[in-house]
Order: C-alpha cells, then structure tokens, then sequence
C-alpha cells in the first residue's frame, strides 16, 4: 500500500523566509519583511521591481542584470557541488531565464566544470546571439536538436552523462501550459537520475500559488535546488529543497521600502564578495542567511525501508549498480515500526536498509531521487547520518564507488 514517512535530507526548509536587498545597488543589507507582509513577491511586483531596476532612475539595463544573475546562478551550483568538478547540463529557454542560463554556462565552464547547453529554441536578437557567442569562445557546447536536447537528461535506465541538470527554461513571466519540446523536458527533470537546479523557479510551476509543495508539485517536478532571483517569489513558500537567492545587492532599499519591505543588515558572512546567500530557518522559526553549516565528511549513512525484502534488493542493486551507493546492508528480519500516518496509528513489519555513500550534496540528492523513484510508499523513510570517522581506507573506498557515475 502507499504510505507515508518524512523525508530527511540537505534541503534547506522554506518557511517565513525574506528578501535581501541592498543599500546601495551594489552594497547589500539582508532584506526581512516586516510582520505584516509576507515575504514573498508574486509575479506582478517581480515584474515591477525588474521594470524599476531598468528604468531611467534604475540605471540597468537588462545585460547588466542577466551577466549579474548568470553569475549568481554559477556561483550557487559551484557552492552546490562542493568542491566536485561537474559535468553540468544547462537546460536554457528561449526567454530571459534561458539567458541567464547562457550566462551561467560560461562562467560554470569558466570555474573549471565540464558544461553542455541545451538550447532547442534559440532566443532571436542581438543580446542572446553575443551570449552564445560569449559561451561557445568559453568551451561550452551547445546542443539546439529538440530531440536530442529532451534525451540529454539523466535517466535512471541510461548511463548518465552528466552529474547535474540545470533548468533554465521558464521564469516568473511564462504562464499556461509549456509546449514542445519544453513540455517534455519538464517532464524528463520529473524523472532526472540527477540531481537538478532551477533558476529563480522551478519551470512549470504556477508562480503566484503559494501552496505548491513536493507532494503537489507541477508535473511532479521538485528540483533539488532552487536559486530565487532578487526575491523569493511565492510559489517557493513551501519549497523544501536547498535554496539561495541571488542577484539581492541590485534591489535598492528605497524600492524594497516602497514594497513594504524592511531592511535589517545581514550577517558578516554574507557581505564581500559573495554572489548568492543561501535561505535556513534556525530551530525559533526565523530566517537566518549564510547559516554555518557542519563540516561535512567523505561519507554518509543513509537510513531507508521498505515494505518486503524484494523491493529492498530491488533499490539497493539500483543505487549500487548506478554508482550512487558503495554498499548496502539489508536486514532482512526487518523492524516493526509504529507511526502515525493519515490520523490512524499503524504498526507495520518493514525491512532495513542501511546505504553507504558518499556525503557529497549531488550524490545525496541523486540517492534520493533514485529511492524516490522505485519506492512504493507515497512518502518514503529517507535518512541521511553523517560519518564522523571510521577505517580510512573503508572511507575512501565508499567515496570512490558513489560518485553517481555509471561504472
């Protein structure tokens, strides 16, 4: 039967979160929205602030804004992969999303990652013609078949050739039903072996509804990660992936003030030269930015179970044959578990699966999608424990044989 069970990982919760802006358009002050507002922006005041940024006062004009948001959006997936070189998948559409996802090619090729465009339908103009241009003197390759861009993107029954899918599709501005060959990439991330990472929102999804969540979501395409773009907007009120926010030094407090949003400043470590904060709730329930995060080792314990011992094996040979686990145990004399699911209380005899793995973010996220993906229960036990130490040359072996590479 379908069940239930908290899922348990990096992603860093949505919850009351805030804006950041700048005191000066170069300068930033974290940005929180005063008790009475919410935090969040639909897609009208996006649209003015972006109008603002560009008008005659503003003093942008939309290069400045795409090469500053290309940046942030490397930036965050460079901070995402901790430290892994990647072979990187950009997804870009043919509006301005699709432009910072040019942008952020460049620089990502640029950071020392392998990166592939995707891009089925070429923006006309001259602004999107020098960015890749920009992109192919930087290395990038760019791949503009429909068909072959759509069958680019991981999936769990092919050797993937890439360690991290970028979306760059749809912004805030796109509305109805996404068309060929967008619908089925969207579709394609849904079911992406790899872990994927949505500029500004998650492409689909309706960007004035604020009740979407990872069980409801569009298409059933939750991305791993998120990086809102000068505000949250208020489709990712519930989002429970790992979000940052970029782009936050352009807003002006004047404008944040005249959105009904007030400016307190930010935590040291989000000041500098740092293109992204990342958005965490602390344990009172209020926002906090650049949180310090535990050291993270090479390798992790992650905790999953399962209705019988066929469909255990099933998972484990999974994870283990598509290089995202080392090893598995099973206990196949199982646990009894008591929980509360639906306002009924239940005790089930289920079996353990304790998975060994490399503690790097992308690997984890690709575990989970790949558990995700072939469980029967509706809401899957996915734990993740980190190893603070053990035999040395088990450590290294486990981090070698789970990189989420086909061997």
């Amino acid at each position: 039967m379908l069940l239930r069970r908290a899922v348990v990982g990096f992603g860093l919760g949505a919850g009351v979160l805030a804006l950041f802006g700048p005191s000066s358009p170069l300068r930033g002050r974290a940005v929180h929205a005063a008790s009475a507002a919410s935090p969040f922006v639909n897609s009208a005041t996006a649209k003015r602030i972006d109008e603002r940024l560009m008008s005659k006062e503003g003093g942008y004009v939309i290069e400045n804004l795409m090469e500053l948001a290309g940046l942030s959006v490397a930036s965050a997936v460079d901070d995402f992969g901790r430290g892994e070189k990647l072979r990187v998948l950009l997804l870009c559409g043919p509006g301005n999303n699709g432009g910072d996802g040019l942008v952020a090619a460049r620089h990502l090729k640029q950071f020392g990652h392998e990166t592939t465009i995707a891009y089925p339908k070429p923006s006309k103009g001259q602004l999107f013609e020098n960015l890749v241009l920009q992109a192919v003197n930087a290395g990038v390759k760019i791949i503009e078949s429909p068909d072959e861009a759509v069958n680019l993107i991981p999936q769990k029954e092919t050797v993937a050739a890439f360690d991290l899918v970028v979306d760059g599709l749809f912004g805030f501005s796109f509305t109805g039903a996404p068309r060929a060959p967008f619908d089925a990439m969207i579709s394609k991330m849904a079911t992406s072996s790899k872990p994927v990472f949505s500029i500004d929102i998650p492409s689909g999804w309706p960007v004035d509804d604020p009740l979407i969540s990872s069980t409801n979501a569009p298409h059933g395409f939750h991305p791993a990660a998120v990086i809102s773009l000068t505000a949250p907007k208020l489709c990712m009120t519930h989002y429970s992936g790992a979000h940052y926010l970029g782009l936050h030094r352009v807003l002006p407090s004047a404008l944040a003030d005249e959105l009904g949003v007030a400016v307190l400043p930010p935590p040291r470590s989000s000041q500098g030269s740092e293109q992204f904060v990342k958005l965490s709730i602390d344990g009172q329930g209020k926002l906090v930015c650049n949180a310090q995060e535990a050291p993270q080792g090479l390798m992790s314990v992650t905790l999953v179970t399962a209705p019988s011992l066929d469909v255990a094996k099933k998972i484990s040979s999974h994870l283990v044959e598509g290089g995202l686990a080392a090893c598995v145990n099973i206990l196949p004399g199982g646990v009894t578990s008591v929980y509360r699911w639906e306002g009924v209380t239940n005790t089930d005899d289920e079996v353990l699966m304790i998975i060994k793995s490399s503690s790097s973010p992308p690997n984890l996220q690709a575990l989970r999608a790949a558990v995700l993906a072939s469980h029967p229960y509706k809401v899957p036990e996915i734990i993740h424990l980190p190893v603070s130490g053990g035999l040395q040359q088990y450590v290294d072996w486990v981090g070698e044989n789970s990189r989420g590479r086909a061997k």
